[in-house]
């Protein structure tokens, strides 16, 4: 399943769905560290589920 349809199915739930997105936490956890350009994929959009 690609993570848009993972977004899709979660927001389609009607329900409490809960999820974790590594891709998302080691992202924020290295730019915490001063490695800003992570934040960034090729495209520039964010890594991750984020949008």
């Amino acid at each position: 399943m690609t993570l848009l349809g993972l977004s899709l199915s979660l927001s389609h739930t009607h329900t409490h769905t809960t999820a974790f997105d590594f891709t998302t936490k080691g992202v924020l956890q290295e730019a915490v560290k001063g490695q800003l350009w992570s934040l960034r994929d090729p495209q520039g959009k964010p890594p991750g589920v984020m949008h």
